[in-house]
């Protein structure tokens, strides 16, 4: 089996843009190319391709050959889903990934391959945002023998770090041996041999079977199968999802079915706190300024139970989505004690670079704060209670000056230096306290 890796980068990209909507425009009627037949996988004498876009920030992908779009069948592939088959003229063809309305003229990347008669391919497309890849999977490998599927795994999880694969007859992992060990992302496993069934299907950091990143009951592998699994990144960055993917078969999709919540208790009156989500306890008797660890707690709508002191503290439902990273800010609002949502990206930043973001979550003020890195404003404005958004290219540095203001009075609350933000590093600066007595608590979050 063969398999063509592609990527391009583009540092002037932001690599955490905001999320676009998916896009489902039907395309005009285009030129009929001869080499091109759009229709099911077209006659005998083509080969056939197809595509799977799991990218998280490219949501909308289109393979052109020419001047046809390959995937018409599904016009800008939305991320998570498989396009049909379309037939393509044997011989050396140049194919161009492009997204949305884009053409050949601005791909994202390129491919010249050789087809033969009858061959079948799926092209994988994954990457953040600057970073777009693809990666073939040519599809024609023999069946499985005996009582036995045959099983790939493919890494396209930028963000995760190296993970291993595990196939068991129940969710227990404690002596467990992965089937698939310290994947690394744009490559592809060899095929192993699995003895058909039913398994839970674990993904989980390498070398540490507690540290679970994905976990999906009901994984059925059939006799003779030959199957690719598609680990892929979340929305949060360190949980994963997974998509299973029989040659020439249909798509089954595996969601993660957690998100990770941490509580973070900013109250300045030194009360403890106490939170759970689901029945998952986030802290217990949380010391003030203190930041609890992520827990899984599965996705939905969600209503924390939240004491302060002993008291209930009112909070707001949130609906957790799959992979996402959440923390639930305790603070002192304007209407006394409450909690709020914060939404996490613990997405890598590019090496060399580090994602820092502040949040405000001091007593009694209601002015903005602002961050400053090295005299140079980067964070403005944040508003009691909220997160600022990410800044994810500030540069890797062990002497980074750090400061932290009231976005109108300038009085300064945090001064901090030297700081080391690590290639790569991914901090939460939280301000606690009050404007007559701030404490900054730099945490790495990644």
């Amino acid at each position: 089996m063969s398999h063509h890796p592609d990527i391009l980068d583009d540092s002037t990209a932001a690599h955490f843009p905001l999320a676009k909507p998916l896009r489902f425009v039907a395309r005009a009627s285009l030129f009929m190319a001869p080499l091109l037949l759009l229709a099911g996988c077209g006659s005998s004498d083509n080969a056939a391709i197809r595509v799977l876009n799991v990218s998280e920030d490219y949501t909308g992908v289109n393979i052109y050959v020419g001047s046809t779009s390959v995937t018409a069948s599904v016009a800008d592939v939305p991320t998570g889903n498989l396009s049909s088959y379309s037939g393509i003229a044997t011989g050396s063809q140049t194919l161009y990934f492009t997204e949305g309305a884009n053409t050949q003229t601005d791909a994202l990347s390129s491919e010249t391959e050789t087809f033969v008669k009858s061959e079948h391919r799926t092209y994988v497309t994954y990457g953040n945002s600057g970073e777009f890849a693809e990666y073939e999977i040519n599809e024609n490998e023999a069946a499985a023998s005996g009582s036995n599927a045959n099983v790939e795994v493919l890494d396209t999880a930028n963000d995760a770090g190296a993970l291993d694969v595990y196939f068991t007859s129940s969710s227990t992992l404690s002596g467990a041996t992965p089937n698939f060990t310290d994947l690394s992302v744009g490559k592809a496993t060899a095929f192993t041999s699995v003895t058909s069934g039913t398994y839970d299907m674990s993904v989980t950091g390498t070398g540490n079977s507690s540290d679970l990143r994905l976990q999906v009951p009901g994984v059925t592998l059939k006799s003779g199968e030959v199957v690719t699994i598609v680990v892929t990144e979340s929305a949060g960055g360190y949980l994963v999802n997974a998509y299973v993917l029989p040659q020439q078969g249909a798509l089954t999709t595996e969601l993660n079915p957690n998100a990770r919540v941490r509580a973070v208790n900013a109250l300045s009156n030194g009360a403890l706190i106490s939170a759970t989500a689901r029945s998952v306890p986030l802290v217990t008797n949380a010391p003030a300024n203190s930041i609890g660890a992520y827990q899984l707690v599965p996705t939905g709508t969600v209503s924390v139970a939240v004491t302060a002191a002993g008291s209930a503290v009112s909070s707001p439902d949130q609906a957790l989505a799959a992979g996402q990273d959440y923390t639930l800010l305790v603070y002192q609002g304007p209407n006394g004690i409450e909690g709020n949502w914060l939404i996490d990206i613990n997405r890598l930043p590019v090496s060399g670079d580090a994602s820092v973001r502040l949040v405000h979550a001091m007593s009694g003020l209601t002015d903005p704060i602002s961050l400053a890195v090295d005299s140079v404003p980067v964070l403005t404005d944040v508003s009691a209670g909220e997160a600022s958004g990410y800044d994810t290219t500030i540069a890797a540095s062990t002497t980074a000056a750090l400061s932290v203001t009231d976005a109108t009075t300038s009085q300064q609350f945090y001064s901090a230096s030297p700081v080391t933000l690590a290639s790569q590093g991914v901090y939460t600066l939280f301000m606690f306290g009050s404007a007559s007595s701030p404490t900054g608590t730099l945490n790495q979050d990644r």
